[in-house]
């Protein structure tokens, strides 16, 4: 059997190999950075009042 790339079914199953773990990564991230925008936000209120 032969692995051809140009096939779309094996380039798209490759290509989901790849992006996977970069969209989990980048979501992770983007959660972390939300989170802390929330709580660092939430602080300031709390000091304000």
């Amino acid at each position: 059997m032969q692995y051809d790339v140009k096939q779309p079914e094996s380039r798209q199953i490759y290509y989901i190999i790849i992006t996977q773990p970069l969209i989990t990564y980048v979501s992770i991230t983007v959660g972390q950075t939300t989170l802390r925008n929330c709580l660092g936000q939430y602080k300031q209120q709390y000091k304000n009042n």
